[in-house]
């Protein structure tokens, strides 16, 4: 009697997805396990603000409310009350409307859907988009043909760059990532409305989400060379994500306006609150360097990230290098900005130029994943620890 042999789902037989997905898996859990053990070693045996934890075994409730920190209280308010002009004693002209809204409602939403706590909800959110973007990035570097080490290597340095705990704590940066890799590697398979659909994403997210969208032009531009790319009608579909790219911030514009009657209030919320402002990249950079040591330390880990560019220059991946070039020539045109590492940290195309450039130098990938992951261990220690230097 013959035997009925059921076949694989197509996404077991691909030998690529299910590596991917391994290698995702594997350098989350190896890299959040490791922060876990951070955080218990801070909580413990380093002094606290609240001095009956020190030298005592941090409780369940204590680790989980390490996912709670700094800024997370700003995103819990939107996910609680939405956006208001309010602004707290301690930090005044600074309201909420500086934070995208994709992530707080949507934890909000799976919140209200499951009966979990909105911290929960949140944190699980930001985690499986983070998975998902380890995922995409190994992906991408094997859509770009790139070597299978070094396709891995993009996921561990992704897993373990410096303040990688913040695509994993209640904050929206995991999903501005995965917007920015999602409409990248559409992009690069041609799946236009798929591009369009993560862009928006991204722009909903972050406010440096939007910035895909330099991707997203200079690709098109590839894909249809100089004479189609400006007569857009002769085929519309690269497009597609172009236009739809800005629409989360467009929406931020609208909420923004409806709430506060400005619809640049986040701009200005920004200077007046976070005394975060505008310059020439050159002249704001000589005045973060004057400003203190938190700033130097900032500035000089997003100058080494942004040394990633130079492989992808070379290697002409030029929607990725001048994607990349934009978006720091923007972060780095900020004075005062204590985002400046974390924002360099989210952006995907620095996995890329390093995975590139580290393929074949063995040394230097250990080296490189070293230092990313020291690093990230003391700065998870300041974090767990509410030292200013941690964001």
């Amino acid at each position: 009697m013959a035997t009925m042999v059921m076949a694989k789902p197509r996404w077991l037989s691909d030998n690529g997805v299910r590596s991917a997905w391994t290698t995702a898996l594997v350098a989350f859990l190896a890299s959040r396990l490791a922060l876990l053990l951070v955080g218990w070693v801070s909580l413990t045996f380093i002094a606290t603000r609240d001095k009956a934890v020190h030298g005592a075994v941090p409780t369940l409730q204590q680790l989980k409310d390490l996912a709670f920190r700094w800024d997370t209280t700003w995103y819990m308010s939107i996910a609680r009350h939405g956006y208001s002009v309010a602004s707290p004693a301690v930090q005044p002209h600074a309201v909420n409307l500086s934070f995208w809204p994709a992530f707080p409602y949507l934890a909000r939403y799976l919140g209200e859907a499951s009966g979990m706590s909105i911290l929960t909800s949140g944190v699980m959110l930001a985690n499986l988009a983070f998975v998902f973007s380890l995922y995409l990035l190994h992906r991408y570097c094997t859509r770009l043909e790139f070597p299978p080490t070094a396709a891995a290597l993009s996921v561990l340095l992704l897993a373990f760059v410096p303040e990688s705990f913040l695509f994993s704590v209640f904050y929206g940066d995991a999903f501005g990532l995965l917007g920015m890799l999602g409409a990248m590697y559409c992009a690069r398979q041609q799946r236009w409305w798929i591009a369009g659909l993560f862009a928006a994403f991204a722009s909903s997210s972050r406010p440096m989400g939007v910035m895909v969208l330099v991707f997203l032009l200079i690709h098109a531009w590839q894909q249809l060379g100089w004479r189609n790319f400006m007569r857009p009608w002769v085929d519309p579909h690269p497009f597609i994500p172009v236009v739809l790219a800005p629409a989360g911030y467009f929406l931020m514009l609208w909420v923004t306006y409806r709430v506060s009657g400005d619809a640049f209030a986040q701009a200005h919320t920004r200077m007046a609150g976070w005394h975060v402002y505008f310059a020439p990249a050159w002249e704001a950079l000589r005045t973060d360097f004057r400003l203190g040591p938190d700033l130097k330390f900032w500035m000089l880990s997003a100058l080494a990230l942004a040394a990633s560019l130079i492989p992808l220059f070379r290697k002409k991946l030029y929607p990725d290098a001048v994607f990349g070039l934009c978006y720091f020539v923007l972060i780095f045109s900020q004075i005062n900005s204590a985002g400046l590492l974390h924002y360099a940290a989210a952006l995907p195309v620095v996995y890329v130029g390093f995975a590139w450039w580290l393929r074949d130098r063995e040394l230097a990938r250990f080296a490189v994943l070293g230092v990313f992951a020291s690093l990230g261990a003391v700065l998870f220690c300041a974090w767990s620890l509410y030292v200013y230097i941690a964001v």
